[in-house]
């Protein structure tokens, strides 16, 4: 549904427990019939494999099997039921290929790419960061999905090549975002880095912390929850700051206060960022993309460096550089080939996408045009070879 917006013909997403592919009935009242074969078959076969590393080679030259990385037996879930799909299979290179193989299915039935108007496909690859979250961008399972995504990736465009030709693609690749190292390789390079709920209860006890000098100033003996925290964010309970007679703004204030003395390095709270108030900088920027006036109240925190809130693995919630590098990678005939280090962003793609098709760019785009990615104009010459000038 994100990728497709409210105008697109169809959005299809995988059901976490089964694999079988979904929709809903805002795009379509039931499943075409080659979904529903594809469901009918193909998650099956990427359960019970074995996810191997690259082959090598012995002493003696004979190809040697890869070291594996994961299994995708059936196995159970945290909470002692059956794990599904998503957690199994989706951890492993086997789900960007599942993703793919449904892709190819898509554009054959529905017959993408050979009508008159230009159609657009977005596929989002999950594994990657389902992976990422659990053991960080540094680890060798990382290393071979990155490999073996670059494969997918070959065969997915071959297929592109065979069905429709490559001169009537345009690619684009990106990220939503990057993700910390692990702490615990951070501290390797003697660098500071913490998982916020390492052993469970320091989440907890971060959220009380703060519970507990908002009731001291608020509600002295009468102790309350004034917030939830989901570090670095803090949802604050509007009816308990009511009862202390605290209007938005300065619940807020008061939140972000508590939070900084807690030991994060600043705050912006909901109400600053509706008004605009940040600082005219990179990093007050980042926080004012941010803002959104839907939902209750809240404060966002600014963490420490490689500090993240899992208590195992990693994350992505800060607006440091690890978190907010990504690739930004276009081929096609319109694109100069060539390393740009001009500043770009992920949302440079929607306006330079929507130039070179002559239309105008979505209602709310706020990229620009990457003119200096851009082969130059191809124009017709003059057949005439007089060599006469004419005015």
């Amino acid at each position: 549904m994100l990728p497709a917006g409210f105008a697109g013909n169809g959005a299809y997403w995988i059901d976490p427990k089964s694999g079988a592919w979904i929709t809903s009935t805002y795009y379509r009242s039931d499943l075409p019939k080659w979904v529903q074969d594809f469901n009918s078959t193909r998650p099956q076969k990427y359960w019970d494999r074995e996810w191997r590393g690259q082959e090598g080679k012995d002493q003696q030259g004979k190809d040697q099997p890869g070291t594996v990385l994961r299994s995708t037996a059936h196995r159970k879930g945290k909470d002692g039921s059956d794990a599904g799909f998503y957690e199994v299979v989706g951890s492993t290179s086997f789900g960007n290929e599942y993703e793919l193989a449904f892709a190819k299915e898509l554009m054959l039935y529905e017959n993408i790419g050979r009508g008159p108007a230009t159609d657009l496909l977005v596929i989002s690859l999950s594994p990657n960061d389902i992976l990422g979250h659990q053991v960080g961008p540094d680890s060798p399972e990382m290393h071979q999905m990155a490999l073996d995504l670059d494969r997918e990736l070959a065969d997915f465009f071959n297929f592109l090549g065979h069905q429709i030709g490559l001169a009537n693609v345009w690619i684009a690749l990106s990220a939503d975002h990057g993700v910390s190292s692990l702490p615990d390789a951070v501290k390797k390079l003697h660098i500071p880095a913490a998982n916020v709920d390492a052993g469970k209860p320091d989440a907890a006890k971060l959220e009380a912390q703060l519970n507990s000098a908002l009731s001291a100033k608020f509600s002295p003996g009468h102790p309350a929850a004034y917030i939830k925290l989901d570090y670095p964010l803090a949802w604050l309970d509007q009816d308990a700051f009511a009862v202390a007679h605290l209007r938005e703004r300065e619940a807020e204030a008061a939140v972000g206060e508590a939070m900084k003395q807690a030991g994060l390095r600043d705050f912006y709270s909901k109400s600053q960022l509706a008004q605009g108030e940040v600082p005219d900088t990179a990093l007050g920027r980042k926080y004012l993309n941010s803002y959104s006036p839907e939902g209750s109240w809240f404060v966002i925190g600014v963490p420490d460096i490689y500090t993240v809130g899992p208590a195992r693995g990693t994350d992505h919630a800060s607006p440091y550089n690890y978190d907010t590098h990504v690739p930004l990678a276009f081929y096609g005939l319109p694109f100069q080939p060539g390393t740009y280090r001009t500043q770009a962003e992920p949302v440079d793609l929607a306006a330079t996408l929507a130039s070179l098709l002559g239309i105008n760019a979505p209602t709310h785009a706020v990229g620009r045009v990457l003119t200096e990615a851009l082969a130059p104009p191809h124009h017709s010459t003059n057949s005439s070879t007089s060599g006469e000038s004419k005015p």
